[in-house]
């Protein structure tokens, strides 16, 4: 059984060794599978682009996404367990699953006695409330007894960005900052007409030619190019396009990028 995970931890601390010890205590011979653990601390939107374009239908039926992005941990927020056609998804309601709307089969407050910790901490439901319900659905158990059913209509929704696309012009935002510092944008490739001539803008830099791959770049001018997922992506050949326009890696930016058609 594979069980993924997903948190805003960071690499260097004791709550994913926790985690993990605690997991193969259980079940010794469970896959485990870090997503990430260096999500923005708190941040949603993040933590849905990383579920949303690495997990779904790119891991075996039946395997178990925990994700741990958790903001109001201790608060009223519910703790979810969900089922789709894909596999499993175990985390708080807040937002982050929103991209499995219209996917969902059945989903669960987890609440169950006998599964999760009789006294959980209100600062770590990770190891007290979310991994018990995980590794109770790695051994098998049916998603039913964890708890209460809800429905999936009833669930915080806090849904990625999209473009915003009219005749003439598609305006979108950046989404992602990968580790190479490539910006990722929620623009969709398939958005641009196959015949179209265009420009985009992004700040005060524009282009009017989508680069194959990163290294037909021009260096020290940024590329825009297809990202693996299919978005628009800003680039730097050989260097870090989040530099280039000096944007903290660690920061969501807020400007906007444009593409017109002429």
């Amino acid at each position: 059984m594979i069980l993924t995970l997903l948190t805003d931890f960071g690499a260097a601390s004791p709550y994913v060794a926790i985690l993990k010890g605690l997991a193969l205590k259980a079940i010794p011979d469970l896959s485990l599978i870090d997503l990430s653990h260096q999500i923005r601390p708190g941040d949603i939107m993040e933590s849905q682009f990383f579920l949303q374009y690495c997990c779904c239908c790119r891991f075996p039926e039946n395997s178990i996404h925990l994700a741990i992005v958790d903001p109001g941990v201790g608060t009223s927020r519910l703790p979810l367990a969900i089922q789709t056609d894909d596999g499993f998804f175990v985390g708080p309601d807040n937002g982050i699953f929103t991209f499995l709307q219209g996917k969902i089969k059945a989903v669960h407050a987890i609440a169950s006695p006998w599964i999760i910790s009789p006294e959980p901490a209100l600062t770590f439901h990770g190891r007290d409330i979310f991994l018990p319900a995980a590794l109770w659905l790695a051994n098998g158990h049916p998603i039913n007894q964890i708890g209460p059913r809800l429905q999936p209509d009833d669930l915080i929704r806090k849904p990625l960005p999209k473009p915003i696309i009219t005749d003439r012009k598609i305006h979108g935002r950046i989404i992602y900052i990968d580790n190479f510092g490539n910006l990722i944008s929620n623009i969709h490739t398939d958005h641009l007409p196959a015949a179209a001539k265009f420009s985009c803008c992004f700040l005060n830099w524009h282009t009017d030619t989508l680069t194959p791959t990163y290294s037909l770049g021009n260096s020290p001018e940024p590329i825009l190019t297809r990202s693996s997922f299919g978005l628009l992506e800003i680039a730097l050949n050989g260097g870090s396009a989040a530099d280039w326009f000096d944007i903290d890696i660690r920061q969501q930016p807020t400007a906007g990028i444009t593409i017109s058609f002429s």
